[in-house]
């Protein structure tokens, strides 16, 4: 059959593939390696098996995947083409088919048949890049069902998943008559109890399941359950709990063991609330210091599918002097590129870091003619990264691209600064940045990527920025100050680090040293907005209303768009606090209007507004507000629950309780 249908496809798919040779088969699918003659790109080109190619599935199955093209996360193997085939020459087209990027590097099967069972540091690094995909899918309600290591693939450092909700959309397509052919979608091993039972409603939980297994056997050498048939394998896992991983390799951590009986619970409900939480738990300590990467694959591997004040200036000027001068650090030899490459980045660097709709607009417009004279430099790729992610943010507008792609973009500018240079720190701190907004539940790649940076460059102040980013994410704030702290005496005049200085300590409730930060960085640029906002909401913290009205009068002078909006709620809780309720009022229905009229309410603006609201007792307006946020565990959003001082009036009422998630661990 395999034969047959190779030459079905040469014949049907000529045009658009140069089929090379057949590659292997798996559970669902039998699989060619082919070249895409269009875009010159090896290619892995996947026939459902003609078992599966059941009447009147196939339409269904391809408008189910296609719903899966749309999944773009950096440890996702992309879905590039889907189609239908005959099985015969000439005859009706009812077996699906679908196409897969082919990138060089090998399976987890492969590496733990030849290694055996892996370092806890490697696991820990494929478990948190395979978490964040998974909690990406799961967000947007698809579920893979078949996590297992011949899905994972391993190429340089990263980890793609591959096959993602194949057999989701199979089951979706074909529902109980996948009985009729013998077949089990999933792999036993790997299946949840819930899965294994066959359930229909299954979510994100068993994917953890899956994980959890893939896992133990990273650890172990072996999975939990084991035996001659998938029934007898079935049976265990159905019959009682897991093995112990700490019985069966006793120098891990009791965290480990902790964490994997906990994933690997019978029921759902008793497993952690996301993959990322699991991961997170086998890693307890990973803000202490960097997890490593995953090793690099060893030369020859396969090809496989993969889809202010002036005090405080001059202190921390002299004190980043001398420290260099101590240290005695000599930059490295730059690589030479175009001067007008640099000078549209430098250009692009500067209309970012006035992180208005028109600065970030100008941003965007600024490293795309970068790109165009020079695609092969990385920083224009990574500064188009940040502004996109900035946009999404903050609801920002780009010409020419939709809001609900600018994610996607972000994504793949990333992906393309990878390739340029992956061996820039920035580079990985700009997938942090990227990786924040990807997954906002979980910081786990966040502080990877960030690790990684500082492995390249220690010295380098954007890494130490996106560190206090995560730190203070994670509910880390003193740690998350002195991280702020070092980028800014690595990099004086960075206004945005020195604005979240003031922030940070706003938020530990030390607003004398919010005051000074947030003037730090009015001195050191006055038509910075976010500096503004930090000494204004510093002041307020301080009872001083009218110094608060006065910085949020300037940066909603200073800027438009969303940011309008949150400097109007600024002033409003000034107003409130000044006894002006009329004028309060007024201003909010102001700010809510474009919101209200665009559909577009970004975090910090339903934040603010609806901490005005409090301010102003209207209690039910706030909360209506504040359950309007896409998803309230997101660990920002938690961060200004809990901290925000402008929170105190709503944490009394039983529906602001309802809004906390636990601690991050």
């Amino acid at each position: 059959m395999a034969h047959a249908l190779g030459s079905i496809l040469e014949t049907e798919l000529r045009d658009r593939y140069t089929i090379e040779r057949e590659l292997g088969a798996g559970g669902m699918a039998l699989v060619w390696r082919a070249t895409d003659v269009r875009h010159h790109r090896a290619v892995a080109l996947k026939v459902l098996r003609p078992e599966l190619a059941l009447s009147g599935v196939a339409d269904r199955f391809l408008r189910e995947v296609r719903v899966l093209a749309e999944l773009q996360h950096p440890h996702i193997l992309a879905l590039l083409d889907s189609g239908l085939l005959p099985l015969t020459p000439g005859g009706e087209k009812i077996c699906p088919y679908y196409v897969m990027p082919l990138v060089r590097g090998e399976s987890l099967r492969e590496r733990l048949a030849r290694e055996g069972p892996l370092p806890l540091e490697t696991v820990n690094a494929i478990t948190s890049q395979v978490a964040g995909a998974l909690d990406y899918a799961h967000t947007r309600g698809v579920v893979h069902r078949d996590v297992k290591p011949d899905n994972l693939l391993l190429a340089d450092d990263q980890v793609y998943l591959a096959d993602f909700g194949i057999a989701s959309a199979l089951e979706d397509a074909a529902g109980d008559r996948l009985t009729e052919t013998g077949l089990t979608l999933g792999t036993p091993a790997y299946m949840s109890p819930e899965q294994a039972a066959a359930e229909r409603r299954i979510d994100g939980r068993s994917d953890q399941y899956s994980l959890a297994c893939v896992v133990f056997e990273m650890l172990a050498g072996e999975p939990p359950f084991s035996g001659p048939t998938a029934q007898a394998i079935i049976a265990k896992r159905l019959s009682g709990p897991a093995p112990s991983i700490g019985v069966l390799r006793p120098s891990l951590p009791a965290y480990v063991a902790t964490a994997m009986a906990r994933a690997l619970a019978q029921a759902p409900v008793d497993r952690f609330s996301t993959v990322s939480g699991f991961a997170a738990a086998l890693q307890p300590l990973l803000s202490a210091g960097p997890s490593a990467p995953v090793p690099a694959v060893r030369p020859g591997a396969r090809w496989w599918a993969l889809g202010a004040m002036g005090v405080v200036l001059v202190l921390v000027l002299a004190f980043a002097y001398l420290r260099r001068a101590r240290t005695g650090v000599v930059p490295a030899p730059a690589t030479m590129h175009d001067a007008t490459v640099i000078e549209l980045r430098e250009r692009g660097d500067r209309a970012y870091s006035q992180r208005t709709q028109e600065g970030i607009s100008s941003a965007v417009q600024l490293y795309s003619s970068a790109i165009a004279r020079d695609s092969g430099y990385a920083p224009a790729w990574n500064g188009l990264a940040r502004a996109y992610v900035f946009a999404n943010g903050w609801g920002f507008s780009i010409p020419g691209v939709p809001n609900d792609s600018l994610l996607t973009q972000a994504l793949r500018a990333t992906d393309r600064a990878f390739v340029a240079d992956s061996g820039l720190a920035n580079t990985w701190v700009t997938r942090a940045v990227v990786m924040r907004q990807v997954s906002p539940t979980s910081r786990v790649e966040v502080f990877r990527a960030v690790h990684r940076a500082l492995g390249i460059d220690s010295l380098n102040a954007d890494a130490w920025h996106a560190y206090a980013g995560a730190l203070v994410d994670s509910d880390s704030l003193d740690k998350a100050i002195d991280a702020w702290r070092r980028a800014v005496s690595l990099r004086p005049s960075f206004v945005e680090a020195v604005a979240f200085l003031s922030l940070g300590h706003l938020w530990a409730g030390r607003y004398d040293s919010a005051t000074a930060w947030g003037d730090s960085a009015i001195a050191l640029n006055p038509t910075t907005i976010m500096g503004h906002h930090a000494a204004g909401f510093a002041a307020l913290a301080r009872g001083d209303a009218a110094r608060a009205e006065r910085e949020f009068a300037e940066a909603e002078r200073l800027g438009g768009g969303t940011e309008h909006v949150s400097s109007l709620a600024g002033l409003a809780m000034s107003r409130a606090a000044e006894g002006d309720r009329q004028g309060a009022r007024r201003l909010l229905l102001a700010a809510e209007a474009p919101a209200a009229a665009s559909g577009i309410y970004p975090a910090h603006s339903v934040v603010w507004v609806a901490e005005a609201w409090g301010a102003l007792g209207e209690r039910d307006r706030a909360f209506a507000l504040l359950h309007r946020f896409v998803e309230p565990r997101d660990l920002h959003f938690q961060l200004h629950l809990r901290h925000d001082p402008g929170m105190s009036p709503l944490r009394g009422d039983p529906r602001f309780a309802a809004l906390l998630a636990p601690p991050p661990h």
